[in-house]
């Protein structure tokens, strides 16, 4: 091995022609040292093979952590038996979601089942879901874009199974949204009275970006604006326990997010983004006018300035005419 390794840092920019190597020195235990090395047309190829090798070793010792960790589960001779898909299937799940595969392992609450009308309501619009949307479901049920692509997978320790729970909410079930335990794969579904609206509660949650908690910020995208969902969160459960019973508003505090209805969290969303409109026009004012007050007070200095400067060239010019005068006299 050479005394001097090169490795390459590539140009921040395209226009940059002058890449930065570094060259290390092992016999003074890894000294650095950095020179500049124009690219010219004759160092192409030497410039084309430090780049290929920077990009193919950059995270070497990521991998090589990866490797170790993947030796401590399985030996590592085995892994030559999979591709890198193969590997990627077994340890991260199919990007597509296998809706026949999550139906073997859904569990229901007390009340209904999978023959109920709104269950089935609710697999026909994942049916028509594309495998994105599938992905965003699963993402706001179990926080994950993955799950085990076989039925082997799901009964291996821990055990995985999705548990769909009837809502918290009372009377009718259409105004609400439905509301996930993202730990435990639950989600408290809404009997809604038709497929139009299963779709549209449905795909509202999966264009949503609710993050992995209500103090997250939530991008609503059919609003134009960016809410807090934990203030909505806190404004659905003053209202509700303001306008119902005691037992009915501690009900609907325990699921603050399954008794919002689609319409007050866009009109929320509403409000919110005018408030900070006017919150920003008031900004500007003040900045206004504190801009306006420091350019009278500039002008008021400049015009003091000035009369001082007045003052002072007529008193050099009345005591050259009084010096002038007693000369004469003289």
């Amino acid at each position: 091995m050479d005394s001097t390794e090169t490795v390459l840092y590539l140009p921040l920019t395209h226009s940059d022609l002058s890449p930065i190597v570094i060259s290390c020195d092992s016999s003074t235990t890894g000294t650095l040292s950095f020179t500049s090395v124009p690219v010219t047309f004759k160092q192409r190829q030497f410039y084309i093979q430090l780049v290929q090798k920077i990009r193919l070793n950059e995270f070497s010792q990521q991998v090589a952590a990866i490797r170790r960790g993947l030796a401590d589960i399985l030996p590592t001779q085995l892994l030559s038996l999979l591709s890198w898909e193969e590997l990627e299937e077994k340890v991260c799940g199919k990007k597509e979601i296998d809706l026949e595969l999550l139906k073997r392992h859904t569990e229901y609450g007390q009340g209904f089942d999978k023959n109920s009308p709104h269950v089935q309501n609710f697999w026909k619009v994942l049916e028509g879901f594309t495998h994105e949307q599938r992905r965003k479901f699963i993402k706001f049920v179990y926080a994950q874009e993955r799950l085990p692509s076989t039925d082997e997978g799901f009964d291996t320790y821990p055990k995985i199974r999705m548990l769909v729970k009837p809502s918290r909410a009372e009377g009718n079930q259409d105004g609400s949204l439905p509301h996930a335990d993202t730990c435990f794969f639950n989600i408290e579904l809404p009997a809604y009275s038709t497929f139009e609206k299963m779709k549209e509660r449905l795909t509202a949650i999966v264009e949503m970006d609710w993050g992995m908690s209500g103090d997250d910020e939530l991008d609503l995208s059919q609003a134009g604006s960016v809410i807090n969902l934990s203030r909505i969160s806190s404004q659905s459960s003053s209202s509700s326990s303001s306008s119902s019973s005691s037992s009915s508003s501690s009900s609907s505090q325990s699921a603050p997010i399954a008794s919002i209805s689609l319409s007050e969290v866009l009109q929320q969303a509403t409000e919110q983004e005018q408030g900070e409109h006017e919150g920003e026009e008031h900004d500007h004012e003040e900045e206004q006018e504190e801009q306006e007050e420091q350019e009278e007070q500039e002008e008021h200095q400049e015009e003091e300035q000035q009369e001082e400067e007045q003052q002072e060239e007529q008193g050099y010019t009345q005591a050259e005419e009084d010096g002038d005068e007693s000369g004469a006299e003289s």
